[in-house]
């Protein structure tokens, strides 16, 4: 088991093991719990628009949906109690995206960002392309529950980017904080559960890259939730 599956497995059990106990009380007061959930899915990017700043129509940001993955751990939950079986929240997010190009490209920032070919004769053993970003980000949103087994929350956040990184694979090369990148990030969630298990959906309207120095490009992630 890889260093990321081991990770996503123990934070799982923690949050499970830290909230179990606190559903079987009565849940109307104001709570603050940590690692209250944990999700995992595919993170694609779609929609994407090649500016013609960049003079390049190559596709070279085209992502493989099944290739693409989501990783997010909510640090953090403050809840507060509205009416009967309906909570607000907020709180600190981590979420990690790592998306897996479809064409043989990577791309470069000298002010615009711009596609860089991975020829076969410079990258014969080629195996695969990647970015990845890591953003914090506060939520807020509410969340209700239907009934005893169900519930279903739907909020908003805005973060700001951490950790970056471009990889490209055999023999590998890794470009840390590549540049051109949005040190800002915002968009909606939902999710719906039955009790600790569940699917997420998360839309991200801000770009990857900044605006004017690279693709315009949307995120979309759907993936299961351990809450």
């Amino acid at each position: 088991m890889d260093m990321k599956k081991m990770l996503f497995v123990v934070l799982a059990v923690l949050a499970i093991a830290t909230t179990a106990d606190a559903r079987s009380r009565k849940d109307n007061e104001i709570r603050l719990k940590l690692l209250t959930s944990t999700e995992y899915g595919k993170a694609p990017l779609f929609g994407i628009v090649y500016p013609d700043a960049i003079g390049e129509q190559t596709q070279y940001m085209d992502t493989w949906t099944k290739k693409t993955h989501h990783f997010g751990v909510e640090m953090l939950r403050l809840t507060i109690p509205v009416e009967n079986n309906i909570k607000a929240f907020t709180g600190l997010r981590m979420d990690r995206y790592e998306y897996y190009f479809r064409n043989r490209y990577t791309f470069g920032y000298d002010g615009q960002v711009y596609p860089i070919e991975l020829t076969r004769d410079k990258w014969p053993n080629y195996k695969n392309s990647e970015l990845r970003t890591t953003y914090w980000s506060i939520p807020a949103g509410i969340n209700v529950r239907l009934d005893r087994k169900w519930s279903v929350e739907a909020y908003a956040f805005a973060g700001v980017l951490g950790k970056s990184v471009n990889i490209v694979r055999r023999p590998k090369d890794k470009t840390f904080n590549p540049g051109g990148l949005n040190d800002f990030q915002y968009g909606i969630g939902a999710a719906i559960m039955r009790r600790h298990l569940g699917l997420s959906f998360k839309y991200i309207p801000s770009s990857v890259f900044k605006e004017g120095v690279g693709p315009d490009t949307n995120t979309f992630s759907f993936g299961i939730i351990l809450h």
